[in-house]
């Protein structure tokens, strides 16, 4: 067995060992190392009646910014491992990056992540993939502002993908809004939506919104809410409900109050009446609650009641009617 060692510059070293065993075969190992401004090694190994093999690789022990590799070829093929670190920035804005791979015989795996940040938006993915065509990612968005949030997040697999994305609006003097968007290859999601928008106001808020799925597929929504009223307005695609309208009012005065509701769909409505009264120096209290509707059976429904005390004497008188000439009555 002979050695030799040379260098050949300043940390740069080359190496060669031979050994010649009884039978007559012969192995050489010719070996370079460069110690800067990374450390980087090869080594060439023959042996007779034998494919030469190459080695080589390096390593960049930097804490930000680390590196390792090694690559080894025989007889045509490669065999490689290849991972990696990498970070740069502040606190409040910084980047970092993490890889490794991996390839045998022309077959590669390989798995990557990556986080940043950018004062008040973050982002990340991870990734995994073997050969060209599997390939896995997950990657994500997120602005973390207290009056203007944004989000978007999106899964990815071989030919399909699924994202979500959504955002929002807050003012101080309490108005509210936000979305939200689906976008997909998945049969049925490819675009889905929705929406809303609060408005506040000294007596009462307005909220509208609408969600949206496939073409021209819409649902839109407006509710109204005031001191005395309160109102909603829905518009659909479906047939028969396309628009529907709902509306109550209210009054309280002391110790009477009245409640009037409608609710309106294409041509047809119901409507419901709540009355009621308490008037205690009389001693009496009356209620009515009176309905119609385009039912069958259920086209007019009405209840009256009255109650009446008058020294020792209590008096109760109640009736019911519905439908046409029946009624109940109880005195």
């Amino acid at each position: 067995m002979t050695h030799q060692l040379t260098e050949r510059a300043p940390r740069d070293y080359y190496s060669l060992i031979s050994v010649t065993l009884p039978s007559g075969t012969q192995a050489n190992v010719a070996s370079t190392y460069k110690m800067s401004p990374r450390h980087e090694f090869t080594n060439d190994i023959t042996v007779t009646n034998m494919q030469p093999i190459h080695i080589s690789g390096h390593l960049n022990p930097v804490l930000k910014n680390m590196q390792a590799r090694i690559d080894i070829n025989y007889e045509g093929q490669s065999y490689l491992a290849d991972a990696s670190w990498m970070y740069r920035g502040t606190a409040s804005a910084f980047n970092t990056r993490a890889s490794a791979e991996m390839s045998v015989a022309g077959h590669t795996a390989g798995l990557s992540a990556e986080l940043s940040r950018q004062n008040e938006q973050f982002s990340g993915s991870i990734e995994t993939k073997y050969n060209p065509d599997r390939r896995f990612a997950l990657s994500s968005q997120i602005t973390a502002s207290a009056l203007t949030p944004r989000f978007l997040v999106r899964v990815e697999w071989p030919r399909n993908f699924f994202a979500v994305a959504g955002s929002g609006k807050y003012e101080r003097q309490g108005d509210l809004e936000g979305s939200i968007q689906i976008t997909s290859s998945v049969p049925g999601f490819e675009d889905v939506g929705a929406r809303f928008l609060y408005d506040h106001s000294v007596n009462g808020f307005r909220a509208t919104g609408d969600v949206m799925w496939a073409a021209n597929r819409k649902v839109v929504g407006m509710l109204t809410v005031s001191d005395a009223n309160v109102a909603l307005t829905l518009n659909t695609p479906f047939r028969g409900y396309q628009t529907i309208n709902i509306e109550c009012t209210y009054n309280v005065t002391g110790a009477s109050g009245t409640v009037r509701s409608h609710v309106h769909w294409d041509d047809r409505q119901m409507s419901l009446l709540l009355q009621g009264n308490a008037n205690q120096p009389n001693r009496a209290v009356t209620g009515t609650v009176q309905f119609t509707s385009p039912f069958t059976g259920f086209e007019s429904l009405s209840a009256n009641f009255q109650y009446r005390v008058s020294g020792a004497t209590r008096r109760t008188n109640a009736n019911f009617s519905w439908s046409r000439d029946k009624q109940v009555s109880l005195y």
